[in-house]
């Protein structure tokens, strides 16, 4: 996260030096292009937490058979998603075979 915000500062800061060489530092004296950068950022997480991205993991051990474990993660429950949305996902998910299922923050 740090090294995200420290990009984007570093960005800010060139935009803001070329901008104001051409004289158009107003968008950030008025406050529209943080406010807006903000926007962007929520739509994109809200966006990623919409779209489950399935990533497979081959693990193998010689101390028991094969076996399969759903592991849905990141759920930060009450802050994004809901105990229907939870519902919604665990629904689509049983269609895939899974021995255990997993359910972590």
């Amino acid at each position: 996260m740090y090294a995200h915000l420290l990009i984007i500062t570093v960005i800010f800061e060139l935009l803001h030096l070329y901008l104001k060489k051409i004289k158009i530092h107003i968008l950030f004296t008025s406050g529209f292009l943080p406010i807006l950068t903000t926007l962007l950022v929520f739509v994109y997480g809200f966006y990623n937490m919409q779209n489950i991205i399935k990533t497979p993991y081959e693990l193998v051990s010689n101390k028991t058979d094969t076996i399969t474990i759903l592991q849905i993660t990141d759920l930060h429950m009450s802050n994004s998603i809901s105990v229907e949305m939870l519902k919604n996902q665990c629904e689509k998910n049983e269609s895939r075979p899974a021995d255990i299922v997993v359910l972590t923050r």
